[in-house]
């Protein structure tokens, strides 16, 4: 979702020559189908561009390689540059661009942005137009809220903001607990009705003081400048300001602030001229952005092929039964909504249909306190 589009990855053990007697000339074209029981039918229609990783056997007779595709659409954007002038709102120039620039692809996905524009498109791919106006879109007119996101999931390619996609309902519900566990039926309410134990899980949140106060997620400080009116102005943003205006994934209940109270704003962006972006709203983008990852989530489980990427997902944690004190059925802190920020679907002959899924989140489902109190005795 944050990352590069949708990438396919075929691993072929091959005993009948084929890369000698094709051979493969880097423009293959794959369909490939799969669905799992009661889940989605995925049917894609992708275009190789890569064969790599050739070992060849000790007998002489097998070969082992990898073949990639993509989606036809990005082997299009890079063989295509876009100058030319659009006027509307930026999620109607981008829907503009790409039925002027990929005419036999479906229609690109949007939702509505605010503010009309009259801009004029430096030599550039039509993805590299899109993704920066998905920095400068506004989601949120009262706000000044750029929340945009530019990406390809299973149904086409994106431009929607992370307020549009936490507003969905949930997709799927996860739950980590011990594997031998019985799970009655109807136990917990979700999209799907079925119940997934999440396997391999690893906790990746960015935590990190320093990195999160450099990037601007705690607090900014910029300098506007204009020219023009030669005038000189300074704006602020704070944390606790910026989360009441934002559709949390878990409402009411953002990660603790009060390391922004403490060491104030650290964060500075430069800013030489004013123009029709406001420097707010790249500020309160770093912040969004930045906390999303607060709460990352990486875990393997059974085959989905409903699943994709921006959804929404309930995870559930049992506590640490032998350590806590509290009286409670799941973790109060790790257990929440999260959405999926990317997802692999891997088919193996031998291990069957399973993925792999990072969720990531800016809230938790409970407030955590400012200060803790724990004591532990030992006898």
């Amino acid at each position: 979702m944050f990352g590069a589009p949708l990438i396919c990855e075929v691993i072929i053990t091959d005993g009948n020559d084929l890369y000698d007697n094709l051979p493969f000339k880097n423009n293959e074209i794959l369909d490939i189908e799969f669905y799992s029981p009661g889940g989605d039918v995925v049917s894609k229609k992708m275009r190789m561009f890569s064969h790599s990783e050739v070992m060849l056997n000790e007998n002489r007779k097998t070969s082992y390689y990898k073949l990639k595709f993509c989606s036809i659409e990005t082997l299009i954007n890079m063989s295509t540059k876009v100058s030319r002038s659009y006027t509307g709102t930026l999620s109607d120039i981008a829907g503009a661009i790409w039925s002027d620039t990929f005419t036999g692809s479906e229609p690109i996905k949007t939702v509505p942005s605010y503010g009309e524009h009259t801009i004029v498109l430096p030599y550039d791919s039509p993805f590299s137009h899109i993704k920066k106006f998905s920095r400068k879109a506004f989601s949120d007119p009262e706000e000044n809220l750029c929340d945009f996101l530019f990406f390809e999931d299973f149904n086409g390619f994106n431009f929607t903001s992370i307020n549009s996609l936490t507003s969905q309902p949930n997709r799927a519900y996860f739950r980590y607990q011990d594997p031998n566990t019985d799970i009655k039926e109807g136990d917990e309410a979700n999209v799907l009705k079925s119940t997934y134990i999440m396997k391999d899980v690893s906790l990746k949140g960015s935590r990190d003081l320093i990195d999160n106060i450099g990037r601007g997620v705690y607090n900014s400080f910029v300098n506007i400048t204009d020219i023009k009116n030669k005038t000189y102005v300074a704006e602020r943003l704070n944390f606790n300001d910026l989360f009441p205006v934002k559709n949390n994934l878990n409402p009411d209940s953002p990660f603790p602030a009060s390391v922004v109270d403490e060491f104030g704003p650290l964060s500075c962006y430069g800013h030489k001229f004013v123009s029709q972006y406001s420097p707010t709203s790249s500020m309160k983008r770093s912040s969004v952005m930045g906390s999303m990852f607060f709460n990352k989530i990486k875990f393997e489980c059974g085959g989905n092929s409903s699943l994709n990427v921006g959804d929404i997902v309930k995870l559930d944690f049992v506590p640490q039964s032998a350590q806590t004190t509290l009286d409670e059925k799941y973790d109060q802190y790790r257990s929440g909504n999260y959405i999926v920020s990317q997802i692999s679907h891997i088919i193996n002959r031998q291990t069957g249909y399973t993925i792999s899924i990072e969720t990531c989140s800016g809230s938790v489902s409970k407030p955590i306190p400012e200060k803790s109190e724990f004591e532990s005795s030992r006898r």
